[in-house]
């Protein structure tokens, strides 16, 4: 996965308003700036009032109302949302491994094992982020995320839409489960061409890069065959 930690901030009054919705906002924009140092990328983003809500509790910093996710903190809060609430995540090049555990119904469950060194990365982006947000008059809203009974997490929690690596490249079968050309060790004639097979994170939204690999993979398969 690729280390994605969200944080959240309301822009100052004399900034320009945050709204993505009428193109008022720069949700494609990513820093590459603490890539070298921190092995990470910045973006913004915008999530729909109804996908914010669904996911986290907010408390506005310096805000003596509690809890500020009901009542009029959080009335407040979200009529300040559209315009002013704005997203900073970070995708890293992240510490942290997960696994497939398989559940009772026969399927499988990604699960992030958080070690001491991924809190630590954890905690220090989310510093990195707020201090951004802090350096340009903003707000930090800390977030609250919740399960889908709306029960707080007691630990990290990272949501990822760039999971890879479970059957990655590489050069025997000691380290991987695919060579070069996307054939299985052991398995000749069987390909894998998914993200699955990208050997580890990014830092940045996998999807080129999944889908240049596969072209790549591609067109070594056709060669091979049309000389068989």
């Amino acid at each position: 996965m690729n280390g994605s930690v969200k944080t959240l901030g309301l822009l100052p009054p004399d900034f320009i308003k945050g709204d993505m919705f009428v193109g008022q906002s720069h949700p494609g924009v990513v820093s590459y700036e603490f890539l070298e140092s921190r092995g990470i990328t910045i973006s913004t983003s915008k999530p729909l009032p109804v996908d914010a809500v669904s996911t986290a509790h907010f408390r506005v910093e310096d805000d003596e109302r509690n809890p500020s996710w009901w009542g009029s903190a959080h009335v407040d809060f979200m009529k300040n949302y559209r315009r002013r609430a704005f997203v900073l995540y970070a995708l890293g090049l992240s510490t942290s491994s997960a696994e497939l555990i398989k559940n009772g119904n026969g399927g499988f469950k990604p699960y992030l094992k958080i070690d001491d060194r991924f809190r630590e990365y954890y905690k220090n982006t989310v510093e990195l982020l707020h201090s951004i947000f802090r350096r340009n008059g903003a707000k930090i809203v800390n977030l609250y995320f919740i399960d889908g009974e709306g029960n707080e997490y007691n630990d990290i929690h990272i949501t990822t839409a760039h999971m890879t690596s479970s059957c990655r490249m590489a050069d025997n079968i000691d380290r991987g489960v695919v060579s070069s050309k996307g054939e299985m060790f052991n398995y000749p004639g069987l390909f894998i061409t998914d993200g699955a097979v990208i050997p580890s994170s990014l830092a940045v939204n996998p999807y080129l890069t999944i889908l240049a690999n596969a072209e790549r993979m591609t067109k070594l398969i056709v060669e091979n065959y049309r000389r068989n």
